[in-house]
């Protein structure tokens, strides 16, 4: 497959440079912000943070981008993200969420399924107070929510500093909620171009088997909701002033299948690995113990790793249909796993396609103690 690279300007989204590539890699992964790798058969004219887009050559649905002046065009990329280095004539780009990865004070968030206040709005104010009003950044790009779903974010001891690419990944991780590229476009009769970004839940699902030819090298790695991380809480009164009996308002578990429950049963692992949140009665807006337990306990549903290779060439899913956040019920021998698509791989190099399912990123040695 032949591609076409384009580079626009950060600022102004100027087309800057623009080649053709034989020897490409896009690794995307949302959990880990993998780089992807492009090399052009021209020098191109950059910079590190510049805008760097990917398509296709020869397909009908995805625009055509050159220097001339023309007709709006809007075009839909195999990759479009943000340019971070370049290695042995290699462009290196991660993906556009990268332009949030910075620390910023965060502080309790909550609100409903409702247009203003939902996660996806949150998220689309975050971006737009943090990326596109702040000069800084050198970059203005518009993002619109297209869902929205009910939230919570509760840290115990507001504000704590932290990774606003670490925020968006944990509204990813309990809500299924991506920030992503919605299209990119020509403005008419100008050498210059929009990028446009949105923010969405993803609702999607189809359903793999393993006993499908055009699947290999299948990798199973299960770490069950609450087996190595946090699956018990206790909500303590900030009040409290004994260590040892503390005024214990609320204990939650989660168990082996991602359920929130107050009762000790024989679907929670034990020994438990404990988190504290500190509550603050005279706080006005206080949150319910539950919605404490879910923004502190949530987020294990898909505590698994599930990697394999599907040929490009394939009748059961479509490179076009590769989206970060799909659902997809695996069927694995005789296990279903009810999974999401975090990441794939693809090149020049391979007939295959790398997909990559769950919130787990093994090493090696958790795969060995799994075996």
């Amino acid at each position: 497959m032949r591609l076409q690279l384009a580079v626009f300007n950060r600022q102004d989204l100027a087309l800057k440079s623009i080649s053709e590539c034989y020897d490409w890699e896009i690794n995307i992964d949302y959990l880990t912000n993998e780089k992807s790798s492009f090399i052009p058969l021209s020098k191109m004219d950059f910079e590190t943070g510049d805008f760097f887009m990917a398509k296709e050559i020869g397909s009908d649905n995805q625009g055509v981008i050159d220097s001339s002046i023309g007709e709006i065009t809007t075009i839909t990329p195999l990759f479009l993200g943000v340019i971070d280095s370049i290695e042995n004539d290699a462009i290196k780009a991660c993906i556009i969420y990268s332009l949030m990865n910075f620390p910023f004070a965060a502080t309790r968030a909550t609100g409903s399924a409702t247009a203003g206040v939902s996660a996806e709005s949150h998220l689309t104010n975050m971006f737009t107070m943090r990326v596109t009003l702040d000069l800084s950044k050198k970059t203005g790009l518009p993002i619109t929510p297209k869902t929205h779903t009910a939230y919570s974010y509760l840290p115990s001891d507001p504000p704590t500093v932290t990774n606003l690419l670490d925020y968006v990944i944990g509204f990813f991780k309990k809500y299924n909620i991506v920030l992503d590229v919605d299209y990119l476009s020509r403005v008419a009769w100008y050498n210059r171009y929009n990028i446009v970004l949105k923010v969405e839940r993803r609702t999607k699902k189809i359903r793999l088997k393993n006993n499908a030819y055009d699947f290999v090298n299948w990798s199973v790695y299960e770490q069950p909701a609450g087996k190595q991380a946090e699956n018990m809480l206790q909500i303590i009164d900030k009040r409290s002033t004994n260590s040892i009996y503390p005024i214990i308002l609320s204990t939650w578990y989660i168990d082996k299948y991602g359920e929130l429950t107050q009762s000790l049963n024989d679907n929670i692992y034990t020994p438990t690995r404990q988190k504290i949140y500190i509550y603050d009665m005279e706080q006005e807006d206080r949150p319910t113990y539950l919605e404490v337990a879910q923004s502190e306990l949530a987020g294990q549903t898909y505590a698994h790793e599930i990697n394999f290779d599907i040929k490009k060439d394939n009748n059961m899913i479509d490179i076009d249909d590769l989206e970060v956040g799909l659902l997809v019920d695996i069927v694995y021998n005789d296990t279903i796993y009810s999974s999401v698509l975090t990441g794939y791989v693809i090149s020049s190099e391979s007939e295959f396609i790398s997909l990559r399912f769950g919130h787990v990123r093994s090493t090696l040695q958790d795969v060995l103690n799994n075996l």
